[in-house]
C-alpha cells in the first residue's frame, strides 16, 4: 500500500499521478518538486479532494498554480509551498482548511496578507526560508500568531532582528524561534538579549551562521540566559566566537539551571579558553546535549577533563575527517561502547585529519563510563 508519494521527474507527471498517485486512497504524503505541473493540476486538485487520508503536501518549484484551489482537501495538516508566486493561495488555504497546523514556505514574498489569514487560522509552526518581506515589520507581527517560528536565510538584518526581538519581549505563547542566517549582528543581539531576559516561554533560540555577531554579540546574548528560566536550547553555531565569547559561555553555564542544548560549534577553538569551560561543565547538571564541532579534537585534554568531571551530558558531538574508520580500529573503544551512557556523534564536517592523540583519551572516557557512540552518517562526505 503506498502511503507517501514523491515525483520529482519531468515528463512522466501526468501520467502516474493520474493512474498511480493522486487516485492512491491510502495515500498520506505527497511531494510534487516539479515545475511542469501546470496542465494537469485541475485534475490532481480533483483527486486530491476525494482523499480525506491526505495529511501532507509538498509543492516546489510550482509558479503558476492557483495554490487556492487545494483548499477544497479535507484533513490536510501540512503544506510547503516552494516559489509559486501565490501567497493570495497560501492565505486562503490558511483561512480555509481548519486542519491546517504546519506551512513551510521557499522563496515567497511575505506580506500583510499572510499575517491577516494566520490571525484567523489554527497554524501553529511557520517555516520561512529564503522569503522576502515587503515589510519587515511584518516578521514581527508572526511572532503573535504561531507557537513555532523558523525564519531562515531572510536578510533580516539588525532592523528585522529588533521587530522580532520587541514583538518577543511581550510575547507568551511562542516557544521556538529560528533567526539563523540572517546577517544579524551586535545590535541585534543587543535587542534579542532584552527580549530574553523578559520572555517567560521561549524555549528554543536559534541564531547560528549570523556572523556579523562575534564575541561582542554572543557575550550579549549569554549574559541574558544566565537568568533565563525558561529556554532550553540555544545553538550559536558559526557566529564568528574566537575568545572571550567562550569564556561568557563558560561563565553562563555555572549559573545557568535551565539550559539543556548547546552548540557552540564551527567556532574559532581557543585552547586557553577550554579549562574555563571544562570547570563551568563541573559545576553544571542541567546540560545534557553539548555540541563543540571539529577545532576541539585539538584539545584532548579538554575532552578528558570534561569526562571526568561531568555526570549529566549525555550526548558529546565532536568532529574529524577519519574518524569513524580510526574508532572502529581501536578495539578497546569497540568493545566498551556497549553501555549506552553516553553518546558521542563523531561527525565529519571538514577535511582536516583528526589528531591521533585524541583517540585514546576518547577509548578512556568510554572505557571508564561504560559509555556508548554512534556515527552521524548525515555529515559523510
Amino acid at each position: 500500500m503506498i502511503t507517501c508519494c514523491c515525483l520529482k521527474a519531468h515528463g512522466v507527471i501526468e501520467y502516474r499521478g493520474r493512474h498511480y498517485g493522486w487516485k492512491n486512497k491510502w495515500l498520506k504524503s505527497l511531494d510534487v518538486s516539479i515545475s511542469s505541473l501546470s496542465s494537469s493540476w485541475s485534475l490532481m486538485v480533483d483527486a486530491l479532494a476525494t482523499r480525506p487520508g491526505l495529511r501532507r503536501i509538498c509543492l516546489d518549484n510550482c509558479y503558476g498554480l492557483h495554490l487556492g484551489l487545494l483548499a477544497s482537501c479535507p484533513g490536510l495538516e501540512c503544506i510547503s509551498i516552494g516559489y509559486s508566486g501565490d501567497m493570495e493561495g497560501v492565505a486562503v488555504l490558511a483561512e480555509s482548511v481548519s486542519s491546517l497546523q504546519t506551512i513551510c514556505l521557499f522563496g515567497e514574498m511575505v506580506g500583510e496578507r499572510l499575517v491577516h489569514a494566520l490571525a484567523k487560522s489554527n497554524v501553529k509552526t511557520l517555516t520561512l526560508r529564503s522569503c522576502a518581506f515587503c515589510d519587515k515589520a511584518v516578521v514581527g507581527q508572526l511572532v503573535w500568531l504561531v507557537q513555532e517560528l523558523t525564519v531562515s536565510g531572510c536578510n533580516l538584518g539588525n532592523e528585522g532582528a529588533k521587530f522580532v526581538a520587541e514583538a518577543l519581549a511581550k510575547n507568551a505563547a511562542l516557544e521556538y524561534l529560528d533567526v539563523s542566517g540572517n546577517n544579524i549582528g551586535h545590535v541585534g543581539c543587543v535587542a534579542f538579549a532584552n527580549a530574553i531576559k523578559t520572555n517567560p516561554t521561549l524555549k528554543v533560540l536559534n541564531l547560528s551562521s549570523n556572523r556579523g555577531m562575534e564575541d561582542k554579540g554572543v557575550i550579549t546574548i549569554v549574559e541574558a540566559v544566565v537568568t533565563n528560566c525558561s529556554l532550553k536550547s540555544l545553538k550559536l553555531q558559526s557566529c564568528g566566537v574566537i575568545d572571550a565569547g567562550f569564556s561568557a559561555v563558560a561563565n553562563m553555564l555555572e549559573f545557568n539551571t535551565a539550559l539543556s542544548d548547546l552548540d557552540v560549534s564551527r567556532n574559532r577553538f581557543v585552547a586557553s579558553r577550554s579549562a574555563a569551560l571544562a570547570r563551568a561543565l563541573s559545576i553544571n547538571k542541567t546540560l545534557q546535549t553539548l555540541s563543540l564541532g571539529t577545532d576541539w579534537q585539538k584539545s584532548d585534554v579538554f575532552v578528558t577533563e570534561l569526562m571526568r568531571v561531568n555526570g549529566t551530558i549525555t550526548r558529546l558531538i565532536l568532529g574529524g575527517r577519519k574518524m569513524k574508520q580510526l574508532i572502529h580500529r581501536n578495539k578497546q573503544m569497540h568493545s566498551a561502547a556497549r553501555g549506552a551512557v553516553m553518546c558521542f556523534v563523531l561527525c565529519c564536517r571538514r577535511r582536516n585529519v583528526l589528531n591521533k592523540d585524541l583517540v585514546v583519551p576518547i577509548a578512556k572516557m568510554i572505557w571508564m563510563t561504560r559509555s556508548d557512540f554512534a556515527w552521524d552518517k548525515q555529515f559523510e562526505n
